[in-house]
């Protein structure tokens, strides 16, 4: 059974009732998000609020987290309001498509729903944490691209073959890569996750590669430097 808390070095994330629980890779992710020259922050699909509360560990930016599931929502505000931080994250209850802001942003971050419908399980919340009915690739491209300031940037994590589409659909409403980290569990193994990061400019994207484990299945030290900041025991 999973802990129905994972406790960082600054702050804690209470997930009993949350469908998705704190992942390797979600906090990979978000050690590797660069929130420098932000003014403004959104998390899109925020569940627990595991990513913005690593972004407002590095930022004073404001950000807002919208989270369609009701009881992700409210472990959301426990956790922001329980974080040293709490008067810079803003929780909000809603899909992404109705989301009514008044300004635009200057970091867009998601690690959106991926799996399709066919795969569906029994459990309704986790469905729908994990599955792209409720927010298809298209919509969350629109989404981003319907709040994104001019020279703003959006970060997604995605497995490959979602990535693929995602990118279809970033491209059609003019936002590019150009920046790509493939993310692989072992050097060895292929690659499982992509970090595709988004902007308005069409330039080449820079690419990267970066395994969790070594091949004796300790951390790596690139892994290591990034989560140092974040994991208690590193």
């Amino acid at each position: 059974m999973a802990n129905s808390y994972f406790q960082f070095k600054q702050f804690r994330i209470e997930q009993g009732q949350s469908a998705m629980k704190v992942t390797t890779e979600a906090c990979l992710f978000g050690s590797l998000i660069e929130t420098e020259k932000a003014a403004n922050i959104l998390d899109i699909g925020s569940g627990t609020g595991l990513l913005s509360l690593m972004l407002a560990q590095n930022t004073e930016a404001p950000i807002d987290a919208v989270e369609l599931d009701p009881l992700a929502y409210g472990q959301n505000q426990t956790n922001f309001e329980t974080s040293p931080w709490r008067q810079q994250l803003a929780a909000h209850h809603s899909t992404i498509q109705s989301f009514n802001s008044n300004q635009k942003y200057d970091l867009i971050i998601s690690n959106p729903p991926f799996f399709e419908k066919h795969q569906a399980g029994q459990k309704a919340n986790k469905n729908m944490a994990l599955h792209n009915e409720t927010l298809s690739y298209q919509e969350l491209a629109q989404s981003i691209a319907r709040l994104i300031n001019e020279n703003g940037k959006a970060w997604v994590l995605l497995p490959p073959y979602p990535m693929q589409l995602f990118e279809k659909e970033m491209a059609l409403l003019g936002l590019h890569p150009f920046k790509s980290i493939h993310i692989q569990n072992r050097p060895e193994q292929p690659i499982f996750r992509k970090v595709y990061a988004f902007s308005k400019k069409k330039t080449e994207a820079a690419i990267s590669e970066l395994a969790i484990r070594n091949q004796e299945g300790q951390y790596t030290q690139t892994f290591i430097d990034l989560l140092k900041p974040y994991y208690l025991h590193l």
